[in-house]
């Protein structure tokens, strides 16, 4: 698996994780079998390359002499070549590993769901996994995997009840804000009927005022 497959993780369903648990632990099966495979030869070669060092050579005959020289060297140089081979797959299965903790943690941050199909699916397969399907480096790694996935699935918990928390304030204020928004029409609805009734009271006066006058003016002129 390459990082750049790990890191652009897409989304996935819940009933998808296993079959992709059995997908990465496939690959890390594989990988194991040709490290164990590079140990064992390089383990071989070491043997031959000490029984070939340490094989008596005759002084007197030259034959045995060149063919336990050539041997050795032989035997040397097979044991340098399958180490570095080894190395490689260490190498190969380490980084291996490294993707695809990151992977499986990509997969399980995507949503709680998810990540708790997967803590349970690894977990399971933790408790159940001989030693040999799976070594010490491989279960540590796991491990961690499963630690740093029921850390997020608490930290994403945490934002969604926040979440939860602001969009019922935000709900509050905004029944609020709607609330003052009809209690500001009603109070300037209630402010345009006082305006009308004090110009109607203003015209009431002014026209009381001018009858009496006219009256006024009539009682004086009889």
């Amino acid at each position: 698996m390459e990082e750049k497959e790990v890191e652009n993780v897409i989304a996935i369903k819940e009933s998808d994780v296993p079959k992709l648990i059995e997908e990465q632990f496939g690959v890390m099966s594989t990988l194991k079998e040709h490290l164990d495979l590079a140990k064992k030869n390089a383990e071989n070669a070491d043997i031959l390359a000490r029984d070939a060092k340490d094989k008596k050579i005759g002084f007197f005959n030259k034959k045995e002499t060149m063919e336990a020289i050539i041997t050795a060297q032989m035997s040397l140089s097979e044991a340098t070549l399958t180490n570095t081979e080894m190395l490689e797959k260490t190498f190969e299965y380490q980084q291996a590993l490294t993707n695809i903790t990151k992977y499986l943690f990509g997969l399980g941050a995507s949503n709680i769901a998810v990540n708790r199909s997967i803590v349970k699916e690894l977990e399971l397969r933790l408790s159940d996994a001989a030693t040999d399907e799976l070594d010490e480096m491989a279960r540590r790694e796991l491990v961690n995997v499963v630690k740093d996935l029921k850390a997020q699935e608490d930290i994403v918990k945490k934002q969604t009840d926040f979440s939860i928390r602001l969009r019922d304030v935000n709900n509050s204020l905004t029944e609020t804000k709607n609330e003052l928004n009809n209690y500001k029409d009603k109070c300037n609805k209630l402010n345009d009927e006082l305006v009308k009734t004090n110009r109607y009271l203003k015209a009431t006066i002014v026209i009381s005022f001018i009858l009496f006058i006219l009256v006024l003016v009539l009682y004086l002129l009889k």
